[in-house]
């Protein structure tokens, strides 16, 4: 779904959609439903946005702890918890986790290496890597790749992928902190 995501619901990457923009992709669709009825649907908290973790828990849950891991094996930790948050620091932050997986330094990453890579760094669970790698390209052609552009996105979105998420993702870097220190 993450593809949908930002293919139609999100195409600017905000992270987050409003009503009004939601509306305007239902008609763009030729939604014949109540747009209203949706939006009540996905904006349980009624905090005005809706987030991919409102539309896909499970997709912006994997996505969270697999930006956390990169984040943390690019040595970002320090940019993630700074006050502001800048294009700059976007393209920054997407060149150095791109440089972590992009053994072949070519600039992409195809399925193959991003599964190598991942697998071997140990940035996702072994179930999640075909899809992960799916979740980040925006295309579905065979000649798909990870790129700078992708990696940009997870970085900008991660700020909006919901509590559960980011409960979820401190979680799961406490629990890999106490695996280390074992």
């Amino acid at each position: 779904f993450a593809r949908a995501w930002r293919r139609i619901l999100d195409p600017s990457g905000a992270g987050c959609v409003t009503l009004p923009q939601l509306a305007e992709r239902c008609r763009e669709l030729g939604f014949r439903g109540s747009v209203k009825g949706l939006w009540q649907a996905l904006d349980r908290d009624e905090k005005g946005v809706i987030t991919l973790s409102d539309v896909d828990f499970w997709t912006a849950l994997v996505l969270g702890k697999f930006r956390a891991r990169l984040v943390a094996r690019a040595g970002l930790e320090d940019l993630v918890f700074s006050a502001l948050h800048s294009d700059s620091d976007a393209d920054m932050a997407a060149a150095a986790m791109l440089q972590c997986l992009d053994y072949d330094g070519t600039g992409r990453v195809q399925r193959v290496e991003f599964v190598r890579t991942v697998a071997l760094l140990n940035l996702a669970p072994d179930v999640d890597l075909a899809n992960l790698f799916e979740m980040l390209c925006r295309t579905t052609a065979s000649t798909a790749v990870v790129t700078e552009e992708e990696l940009k996105w997870l970085w900008t979105t991660g700020w909006r992928l919901g509590p559960g998420v980011a409960s979820a993702v401190e979680e799961d870097r406490q629990n890999r902190k106490e695996e280390e220190e074992r």
